[in-house]
């Protein structure tokens, strides 16, 4: 397997993956250190780490654009659809 090809997919789909969400923090761009520092900390944001083959096993190239469907409780991650007309 060359360093340009995706392994072989695992599973068949639809399957489950596994992840977790994890506390982040924003930071501020600009402006003297001293500023930021004397600031109180912004609460932690939560952020979700997704990589790996099987994005590419699912259809998901890189340079994909996403949409995410937000729900309570519930994100569904899809291709975004071509633009028309383009």
């Amino acid at each position: 397997m060359g360093k340009s090809e995706t392994p072989k997919p695992n599973h068949e789909f639809p399957y489950i993956r596994h992840l977790k969400v994890h506390p982040g923090q924003y930071y501020s761009s600009g402006g003297p250190l001293y500023l930021h520092l004397s600031r109180p900390p912004k609460p932690p944001v939560p952020w979700v780490h997704v990589k790996g083959y099987w994005l590419a096993e699912a259809g998901f190239a890189i340079g994909t654009q996403l949409e995410v469907e937000v729900s309570e409780g519930r994100l569904v991650i899809s291709a975004a659809p071509e633009p028309s007309g383009a």
